[in-house]
């Protein structure tokens, strides 16, 4: 009986810097107060971490990335600042 090997498994770690949805919506209500602010940000910074079998090249990370940035668009978040990956 032929062993089977197993599939290789890659860890996939993504640093995400963002601002978030509601401080987004704070500074756009402060701006409209005649308080001389015009915006700011509160970046933060999170780490999104997964284990795949997949192939991890070049188009895999691009995908990815396209990926998380969807992702917090979908959740009205539209200051995205940076995505890095670690690992």
């Amino acid at each position: 009986m032929p062993q089977i090997k197993p599939k290789p498994r890659a860890k996939i770690v993504y640093q995400v810097t963002y601002t978030p949805k509601l401080a987004t919506q704070v500074f756009d209500l402060m701006s409209k107060c005649d308080l001389g602010i015009a915006g700011g940000q509160y970046p933060t910074t999170e780490l999104w971490s997964w284990t795949t079998t997949t192939k991890v090249d070049q188009a895999y990370r691009q995908k990815m990335r396209r990926t998380i940035k969807k992702a917090l668009k979908k959740v009205g978040i539209t200051q995205v600042h940076s995505i890095k990956k670690i690992m």
